[in-house]
């Protein structure tokens, strides 16, 4: 050993150059190796902002009316998921980093499936498509979301990479609640286009609004999403994330460290602003979704919140529980009028909701009667959706179906739908295998989603929604290593 520390050292010492070439070849191979986290932890953050540029803008159209569902785009998140992958797969090839851990075979066999057979779909129904370049740019997307749900049970795998990886989430829905708060107040747009914000004003047509006893007409909070439905799914897992963080810290690291005193109070103000934010979308599935959800929750973790409590107790953190509740207090008391408004189940004051959910069922079914194998092609339910109905579709109607379970059937056939399901199934039982804390967490917010999705259609076909999906999958479904905490 010592003979070879001094040939190194005669090879060095005849050779003054080779020190900093080497100390430059190992830099060059850490940012390579490292940068991929940072792009993913950088892309988290951006996943609430639709700043996007839009390729096709003048031929996005059904029947001469501009649709969102035409849309050829690409999104800020979508160039650094896209450069996080990129990096990961040279990483992969030229110096297979050991840090990413083995995933279990059927996480790579039934997404995959899921991609063949939507590709089968679009083969099959090609002719049929408006624009077949939107059908090639749906199954890219498709192929993106895979390899994201793919990347992050390869490499968020320790204590450290989840912790941070839900504090980006977590800062991003801080972020937003501020921006949709800012909204709510003024019942305007605040012009931040940089962010993606969209233009609302409750005088607009087809803005989400709620119209009370009194006439009196109130626009629902947007942040930087396309709808307030978006906002709230995107707010419910910044909620339970959020709460858990707070959790774990007390249990972990206790509440009497100056630190961590101060990171619970920050992670609690934040939380303070996303429950106000996310009663301001006056989502009522996303309201029901998140009761459901934190309940599961607080019985998957019964023994660590009991613990929490004690070291809350102890540490008199009692003012920070007592901020949150008077928060949720005073913002439901604040709202009560646009609340009470919301809570009815049937159509009032002309919102549609319930019967356009019912007319898009009513036409998802005839497709599924007619194409039950194979659909009628990956995202092609909108453009499609007159042939199946005799009843004249209104601009404004031109929408996938609010349930993305019949939405997958009808577009891509049974066995897509099935072999989704089954990926869900699949983690769920892996769940009870691997019992952390925050896969726990990240379960309850995929359950709250499969709530939602029985009535809403984000989380399969809009960026932020899609986005969040598989990454809310990935959570789950990623194995963290007890060995390599981080720090």
């Amino acid at each position: 050993m010592v003979e070879r520390f001094v040939h190194i050292e005669k090879v060095v010492g005849s050779n003054p150059a080779l020190p900093i070439c080497y100390k430059k070849q190992n830099m060059f191979k850490k940012i390579i190796t490292d940068s991929p986290l940072y792009l993913f932890w950088a892309f988290i953050f951006t996943v609430p902002f639709q700043k996007r540029h839009i390729f096709n803008l003048a031929t996005a159209r059904i029947n001469e009316v501009f649709t969102e569902w035409q849309v050829i785009s690409i999104y800020v998140s979508d160039i650094l998921l896209i450069l996080c992958l990129i990096l990961w797969a040279i990483n992969l090839i030229f110096y297979k980093k050991e840090a990413t851990q083995k995933i279990y075979r059927i996480y790579l066999i039934l997404p995959i499936a899921v991609f063949i057979i939507s590709l089968i779909s679009i083969l099959a129904n090609y002719s049929t498509y408006l624009d077949q370049s939107v059908a090639i740019y749906k199954i890219i997307k498709l192929a993106e979301l895979i390899l994201l749900f793919i990347f992050i049970i390869k490499n968020i795998n320790t204590k450290k990479t989840i912790l941070i990886s839900l504090s980006a989430l977590v800062a991003s829905g801080v972020v937003s609640s501020i921006i949709a708060i800012l909204q709510y107040l003024k019942q305007q747009t605040l012009g931040l286009t940089i962010l993606g914000e969209p233009l609302v004003l409750p005088i607009l047509q087809n803005v989400a609004k709620i119209v009370l006893d009194n006439g009196n007409v109130v626009m629902r909070a947007y942040g930087t999403f396309p709808h307030p439905n978006v906002l709230a799914g995107f707010l419910l897992a910044n909620l339970i994330f959020a709460l858990a963080l707070v959790i774990y810290i007390s249990v972990n690291y206790g509440l009497n460290k100056p630190k961590y005193r101060l990171l619970t109070i920050l992670i609690s103000f934040g939380l303070i602003l996303e429950i106000f934010a996310f009663i301001f979308t006056f989502s009522r599935t996303a309201w029901i979704a998140l009761v459901i959800a934190l309940i599961l929750f607080f019985i998957l973790i019964r023994k660590q919140l009991v613990l929490a409590f004690k070291n809350i107790k102890e540490s008199g953190f009692y003012y920070v529980i007592a901020l949150v509740v008077l928060a949720i207090i005073f913002a439901i008391a604040s709202q009560r009028p646009q609340i009470t408004s919301r809570a009815a189940i049937s159509d009032q004051h002309g919102d549609q909701a319930v019967t356009n959910r019912a007319f898009y069922n009513k036409i998802t079914f005839e497709i599924i009667k007619k194409h039950p194998i194979i659909g009628i092609g990956y995202g092609n339910f909108v453009s499609k959706m007159q042939d199946f109905t005799n009843q004249k579709i209104a601009w404004w109607q031109y929408q996938p179906a609010h349930n993305i379970y019949l939405l997958i059937w009808a577009e891509t056939g049974i066995f897509t739908l099935l072999s989704l399901l089954a990926i869900i199934i699949i983690i769920s039982y892996q769940l009870l295998v691997n019992k952390s804390f925050f896969n726990l967490a990240s379960f309850c917010v995929l359950v709250a989603f499969l709530i939602i999705a029985l009535f809403d259609h984000y989380i399969w076909t809009i960026q932020q929604g899609q986005l969040l999906f598989w990454i809310i999958l990935g959570f789950t479904a990623t194995k963290i290593d007890k060995q390599k905490t981080g720090n």
